[in-house]
């Protein structure tokens, strides 16, 4: 897209090196007399020179080239190319807390200028248009393999709105550059055309990924556009806003770039969002082949691609998007006139449910994968979590078994591939644990998971006692037992309640103890009838007539429920069941019999014990 420069002037190499550990620095050239000074004195002279030369190069070893306060201030430069020795080992750096721009790199009117092979880093205070790589105008610029680590605004901007010798800042190329760690946008385009964004990785910025806008409607050009952009082929993630925003701007194509967790700074920003302001078009922006997508436990990126406008005309999607993952969906379409094209689809996979299972036996999975082709789709697990030792009887296979040397929690990937090696992704999470008998002791530990449902309906969650089951009339009496870590499908072979009397009560009684058939019961609410609409859907009763209970404090077999087995093992084979979930124990009947609640005894608080085994 650069066009070429003229002919070097014969001062050029320009070679820049610092005299010992002074503040003094020297631009030697291939001919001629050599410049010394500060960092800003010589290469701003030998800038200067090579212009007017015709263009040539300034050379910079390995090493640290510090500005100070102080920046680099290009006027009207022409051909003059800024090489390093390569990104991390070249790096300049300054550090300015003036109220005007700072950037190292502060370019106004200048032409088929190059800077490559190295890092930028501009420190300072926030200040929002003060950058690290600054193009006020400039055509026919090559920024290409330039690391940004620092700036008191944004990364790398081309800005074509002023007047005068800065009426445009187009045909320029950005690529294989690296932009992190600054407050302001990655890369920003603004009222700039025909550039190229390519190759680049862009991370945790705090504005736009890439930015590609209209200037301002109070700009010397006001509401120029940004037309006939490219961004292709780019990394982006943790952008504090939208990972790519198009504004008021047209016929730009946005292809193969991978974007992931945009919008953890500023709330339901999007992967690519195409937008309008101040009824400006948006039209014709083309958008194929890109993944937006969110891979964090908490997701923040709320679309893969976000066209907000009406305005926005005519907006071509490719079908080889891969928008899923994201927090609120996929596509949102206010567009008009958008065309979505039909075209290779990303493999559909599912690695199926998080399951369990034990060392001896392995665990079954059960995946799926399908696409619209093209052949072959190929399946692949492969364990990317938790301790090594992980085999698969047939790993291509989506329905297979895995095998484990070690209990442990573990991720396994199914990886779906076309054809044309387009690839989705799905994980499953897997429990496994050791072979034979287990046993597991979960008391109540707060007070609301103990509570009492009276007659009429009204629940208490405070009371120090729990009468079993007449407090004047007879009542419900609710036992939550949460992280009850027992696997889905493992064998039940015992379980029981353990009270511990609270007052001696010996007459007559005759109870009913059930179990909720729920998969993670819910907690105990104070709305009314919160337990009794419970029983509908709880396991058979058990009948429980305790012996009387003649002294304060016991907790033995008199005090302890028949066993529930039956009940926990229903729970524990439900397909929403899942190891840690929530059990729910209800006690009817008549009588009384009085125990502590976890209100008026934490130690003697009621306490659910079972054994389980797995295979």
């Amino acid at each position: 897209m650069a066009a070429p420069a003229g002919a070097d002037s014969p001062l050029s190499p320009y070679t820049v090196a610092r005299v010992g550990s002074t503040s003094t620095y020297t631009a030697t050239p291939a001919s001629g007399s050599v410049i010394s000074g500060s960092l800003k004195t010589v290469v701003e002279t030998a800038a200067t020179r090579l212009t007017d030369g015709g263009g040539g190069t300034i050379r910079f070893g390995a090493g640290t080239f510090d500005l100070g306060g102080t920046w680099w201030e290009f006027y009207d430069l022409y051909g003059v190319t800024f090489e390093g020795a390569g990104m991390g080992s070249t790096l300049i750096t300054n550090n300015a807390s003036d109220a005007t721009d700072t950037e190292p790199f502060d370019m106004s009117a200048s032409d088929r200028i190059t800077i490559r092979d190295l890092t930028v880093r501009a420190g300072g205070p926030l200040r929002s248009t003060s950058d690290a790589i600054d193009f006020d105008g400039g055509d026919f610029v090559v920024i290409e393999r330039v690391e940004v680590s620092g700036s008191r605004a944004r990364g790398i901007i081309f800005d074509g709105k002023g007047g005068g010798s800065i009426t445009h800042a187009d045909d320029n190329v950005v690529r294989d550059c690296y932009v992190h760690d600054v407050p302001g946008d990655g890369i920003e385009l603004l009222a700039s055309s025909r550039n190229l964004v390519e190759g680049c990785r862009i991370s945790n910025v705090g504005g736009y990924g890439v930015r590609i806008g209209k200037s301002s409607s109070q700009a010397t050009q006001p509401n120029k556009p940004s037309d006939e952009n490219t961004v292709r082929g780019n990394t982006i993630d943790q952008a504090g806003r939208d990972g790519i925003f198009v504004n008021s701007s047209n016929r730009n194509r946005i292809t193969a770039n991978r974007i992931t967790n945009s919008s953890d700074d500023v709330t339901s920003r999007d992967g690519i969002r195409i937008s309008s302001s101040d009824s400006r078009s948006c039209n014709g922006n083309v958008i194929r082949t890109n993944v937006a997508t969110d891979t964090q436990a908490t997701k923040t990126q709320a679309y893969g691609l976000n066209i907000t406008s009406s305005l926005c005309v005519g907006t071509i999607v490719g079908g080889d998007n891969d928008f899923t993952g994201n927090k609120a969906g996929t596509v949102k379409n206010s567009g008009t006139g958008t065309v979505f094209e039909q075209g290779n689809q990303h493999p559909t996979v599912s690695a199926g449910p998080d399951t369990s299972g034990s060392v001896t036996t392995g665990v079954v999975l059960d995946g799926t994968a399908s696409d619209d082709g093209p052949a072959p789709l190929t399946t692949a697990w492969s364990a990317t979590a938790g301790p090594s030792g992980v085999s698969f009887d047939d790993p291509g296979a989506v329905d297979t078994t895995a095998r484990f040397t070690q209990p442990g929690t573990y991720t396994l990937q199914l990886v779906a591939t076309d054809g044309a090696g387009l690839s989705t992704a799905d994980s499953v999470g897997v429990t496994v644990y050791a072979g034979g008998t287990t046993v597991l002791a979960i008391p109540i530990t707060v007070g609301s998971d103990d509570g009492e449902e009276r007659e009429g309906g009204a629940v208490s969650r405070s009371s120090k006692n729990l009468e079993l089951v007449t407090d004047g009339a007879p009542q419900v009496v609710g036992l939550r037992f949460p992280g009850v870590q027992v696997p889905r499908g493992a064998t039940v072979t015992g379980a029981h309640v353990q009270f511990t009397s609270s007052a001696v009560t010996t007459a007559a009684t005759n109870l009913e103890v059930r179990v909720q058939l729920s998969g993670d019961a819910a907690p105990i609410s104070g709305n009314a009838f919160n337990l009794s609409s419970r029983l509908a859907s709880s396991s058979a009763p058990v009948a429980w007539a305790p012996a009387p209970w003649s002294t304060v404090g016991a907790a033995g077999a008199d005090q302890r429920t028949p066993g529930l087995a039956n009940g926990l093992q229903q729970v524990v084979a439900r397909g929403d069941w899942n190891a840690g979930n929530a059990v729910l124990v209800l006690v009817t009947g008549t009588g009384k019999r009085t125990a502590w609640a976890w209100d008026g005894s934490p130690a003697g608080a009621p306490v659910l014990h079972l054994t389980y085994t797995i295979p």
